[in-house]
C-alpha cells in the first residue's frame, strides 16, 4: 500500500490543506441548548484535530427553523465567541497539525418535526412529508425563500469573520437545497420550480449569494448527493448543475451517495470500501472541480487506491474519526486502528431520533470531557478476552493499573470471529486486532488456554477481578425433539462451523432476532439454493433489535429466498418437520436441522463473587456476563464500570 498520495498537500481554491483526509460534517448533538458550541464540543474535536487529517468539517443551521434538534447555530452574533473558540482550538491541535476548518451551512427542510420548533411546521419546496419525519410541512413562500437565501450568506459571512477556513453548503441527503433539485419533492411551478432549469434556482441563488458574501479569495465548496437515488435526479443532473453556477462559485464538490430514504444502503457495512466513489469520479469529469469522495471510505487501502487511480482529490471520512480521534495519523504509521465497522447502531440511528452521537465501539466517543478518572489498581485481573474483557483491559492499563486477562480459549476476542462471520461483516476481525495491539503496547499480559482457578488467584494476588465471560445460548426443550432424530445446533456453533454437517437440505432457525436473521443470510450464501431456509419468529415482527438496518436485511433474505415467518410457536417437532403455531392454525415446515437463536444466559461472576470478596477481592461483572445485549450496550457498561462516567 503506497500513501504517499495520501500524505502530500492539496488545494482547495486557495486553501492548502497539508494532506488528502478530509474529517467530513457530523451533526453531533453536544450543542448547548441555545446552539452554542458547548464544552463537550471542544473536548470531542480538539481529540480529533491532534488525529492527522487535513481539514475537519463542523456543521451549523443557517436559521433556527433550518436547525435540527441540538444542532450548532449561525444566525446570531452571539454564536460568535463558540465558534471563534473551536476554530482556535483545532487549529492549534496539538501545537503542529495545522488542520483547517470547514463549517457546512446546513438547513434541514422537511427533514425535520414541528417538535424541534415550538410547533412550527419545517419547510420544503411543496406539502412532500419526509417519509423519515413524515410531518407535512410548509411549503415556502417567497419571502421563506429570500430571508433563507439571506440566511445562508449570513452565515457564511459570520463563518469568514470567525475564523473558519472555508465553507460547505449542504446540498445532499434530502435536506433542503436537495429537495429543490428534486421533482418527487419540488413540485411547483414558478420560478423556483417546475422544470429542470427552474429546480435549480434555489440552490443556484444560495451559492451566488455566499460568494457575494464572502469574496472570491474564501474557500466555498459544496456537499452534493450524485443522485437521489429515488428517481429524481441523477449524476447528469447534478453536473449540469454545478456547470451551470456562474464561474468561480465553488472551489470543489464533495461528492455522496443518495439521499437518507433512498432503497439503496448507503453508509453501513453493506457498502463496499469506497463503493460511491465513482460518484465523485463522475463529477470531476464532467466539471473539473477537485471532488472530496465519500461513503466507507474507512482505510489506508481504500483511500490510497482512490488516489492513486487519480479519480478523487480528496478523501472524506467521517465515522472512522468517531470510531478512532486518531485515524488518519494512525494510517500514516500503520499501527492498527479502532475501525469503522459501518454499524450505523450510535451514530446515523441516534441523530434520526434526536440523540447524541456516540459510537458502538468506541464507548469514549462524546465523552471526552470528562476526563479520565478510573481507579488504579495494583494488580487486577480480567477474566475473559472477548471483545468487552479487552476493551475493560485497555481502559484500566490507559489507568495504570497492572493487567492479566485469562481466557481459557486459544485466541483472544471471544465471540467477535463469530459476529465476523456474516457476510460483509469481516472488519469485526479489525477490532480484535486494534485491542490486541493497545494491550500489548500498554504492558497487558495475556494468559490464553488457561483456566481461571484458585491456583490463578494465589499465584498472582489481585485487588480486583472483572468477570467478562459472556453468555451461555439457550436451546429450548422441543416435545418430540429427541423422538424425531432432528439435528440441533444454536446459531453461534454454526457460524463457527461456518456450514451445516453434510446432508442437511433444510433448517429452521427459530428465533428472528439480528443473532437469527444473520446466521439465516450466512447459510443463504454459503450454501447456496441446495439449502431451504425457514426463519421462525414468535413476535409480530422480526429483526426488530436490528434498528434502522432492518430492511436491508429482510430485502437480502427475501433475495436469497429465505422464508421469514413472524406470530410464529414452534409447538413439537415431528419426523422431517417442526409443527407450528400460526395463530389458530398450525403448519408444517421441512426440518433435517432445528437452529436455535433465542438469547442467551449471563454467566455472571461463576458463582464465585461471594468467596472473593470475602478475601477482601474485589468483584465487576461486565458485558453479557451481566446481561446479554449488543456489543455497543456491552462496551458502554465495561467504560461506565471502570471510569465511573
Amino acid at each position: 500500500m503506497n500513501l504517499d498520495r495520501i500524505y502530500t498537500p492539496g488545494k482547495l481554491g486557495r486553501l492548502e490543506l497539508k494532506n488528502r483526509w478530509v474529517m467530513l460534517a457530523i451533526h453531533t448533538g453536544y450543542a448547548d441548548e441555545d446552539g452554542s458550541f458547548s464544552q463537550r464540543d471542544m473536548a470531542f474535536y480538539k481529540e480529533r484535530a491532534k488525529g492527522g487529517a487535513a481539514a475537519i468539517t463542523l456543521v451549523g443551521g443557517v436559521n433556527e427553523i433550518g436547525c435540527q434538534d441540538r444542532m450548532h447555530r449561525l444566525d446570531d452574533d452571539r454564536y460568535n465567541q463558540g465558534i471563534k473558540e473551536v476554530c482556535r482550538m483545532i487549529h492549534q491541535g496539538d501545537g503542529k497539525s495545522n488542520c483547517k476548518v470547514f463549517m457546512q451551512l446546513f438547513h434541514a427542510g422537511r427533514n425535520n418535526t414541528a417538535q424541534c420548533h415550538n410547533g412550527a411546521l419545517p419547510l420544503c419546496p411543496s406539502k412532500v412529508p419526509s417519509p423519515i419525519y413524515r410531518t407535512e410541512p410548509k411549503e415556502m413562500t417567497e419571502a421563506d425563500i429570500e430571508e433563507t437565501i439571506e440566511a445562508f450568506a449570513e452565515a457564511a459571512k459570520r463563518c469568514k469573520i470567525c475564523g473558519v477556513d472555508g465553507v460547505e453548503v449542504s446540498i445532499s441527503a434530502g435536506y433542503l437545497l436537495s429537495q429543490f433539485l428534486s421533482p418527487l419533492v419540488n413540485l411547483r411551478n414558478d420560478r423556483w420550480g417546475g422544470d429542470e432549469k427552474r429546480r435549480m434556482a434555489f440552490p443556484t441563488a444560495v451559492l451566488t449569494a455566499i460568494r457575494q458574501a464572502v469574496g472570491e479569495d474564501y474557500t466555498v465548496i459544496a456537499k452534493i448527493s450524485g443522485g437521489d437515488m429515488l428517481g429524481g435526479y441523477d449524476v447528469p443532473y447534478m453536473i449540469d448543475f454545478i456547470n451551470q453556477l456562474p464561474k468561480g462559485t465553488l472551489d470543489g464538490v464533495t461528492v455522496t451517495g443518495g439521499w437518507h430514504e433512498a432503497p439503496t444502503p448507503q453508509i453501513s457495512y453493506h457498502v463496499a470500501p469506497g463503493g460511491f466513489a465513482y460518484l465523485a469520479e463522475e463529477i470531476k469529469k464532467g466539471t473539473g472541480l477537485p471532488v472530496i469522495a465519500c461513503n466507507r471510505i474507512n482505510s489506508g487501502e481504500a483511500a490510497a487506491e482512490l488516489l492513486g487511480r487519480g479519480i478523487i482529490d480528496f478523501v472524506g471520512a467521517a465515522r472512522p474519526f468517531l470510531t478512532d480521534p486518531a485515524f488518519a495519523q494512525k494510517v500514516r504509521q500503520g499501527i492498527p486502528y479502532n475501525k469503522c465497522q459501518g454499524c450505523n447502531r450510535g451514530c446515523i440511528e441516534r441523530v434520526l431520533k434526536y440523540k447524541d452521537v456516540q459510537c458502538a465501539f468506541n464507548p469514549q466517543t462524546g465523552r471526552e470531557y470528562l476526563g479520565v478518572t478510573a481507579k488504579r489498581f495494583e494488580k487486577v485481573l480480567v477474566v475473559g478476552a472477548g471483545p468487552v474483557g479487552l476493551t475493560a483491559a485497555k481502559l484500566l492499563l490507559e489507568a495504570g493499573s497492572q493487567v492479566i486477562i485469562v481466557t481459557e480459549e486459544k485466541e483472544i476476542g471471544g465471540k467477535l470471529a463469530i459476529a465476523a462471520a456474516p457476510p460483509g461483516k469481516q472488519d469485526m476481525m479489525a477490532f480484535r486486532q486494534y485491542l490486541a495491539y493497545e494491550i500489548e503496547k500498554a504492558g497487558g499480559k495475556v494468559m490464553t488456554e488457561t483456566a481461571f482457578s484458585e491456583e490463578l488467584i494465589k499465584e498472582e494476588q489481585p485487588e480486583h477481578i472483572y468477570f467478562a465471560v459472556g453468555a451461555e445460548p439457550r436451546i429450548f426443550e422441543i416435545q418430540g425433539m429427541k423422538e424425531s432424530g432432528m439435528v440441533t445446533a444454536c446459531a453461534e456453533d454454526v457460524l463457527r462451523a461456518g456450514s451445516v454437517p453434510e446432508g442437511i437440505r433444510s433448517v429452521v432457525i427459530v428465533g428472528g432476532g439480528t443473532v437469527g436473521l444473520e446466521t439465516a443470510e450466512f447459510l443463504a450464501v454459503q450454501e447456496g439454493a441446495g439449502l431451504q431456509i425457514t426463519v421462525l419468529e414468535m413476535a409480530e415482527k422480526a429483526g426488530k433489535d436490528l434498528g434502522g438496518l432492518k430492511w436491508i436485511m429482510m430485502k437480502s433474505l427475501k433475495k436469497l429466498g429465505v422464508q421469514v415467518k413472524t406470530s410464529a410457536k414452534v409447538v413439537r417437532a415431528e419426523k422431517g418437520c417442526l409443527v407450528v403455531s400460526e395463530g389458530e392454525a398450525e403448519s408444517r415446515y421441512l426440518c433435517d436441522m432445528a437452529i436455535f437463536a433465542v438469547g442467551s444466559a449471563p454467566r455472571g461472576d461463576l458463582g464465585l463473587k461471594e468467596k472473593l470478596e470475602a478475601r477482601g477481592i474485589g468483584v465487576t461483572v461486565l458485558g453479557d456476563g451481566a446481561r446479554p445485549s449488543n456489543i455497543m450496550e456491552g462496551l458502554r457498561t465495561a467504560y461506565e464500570a471502570i471510569s465511573g462516567k
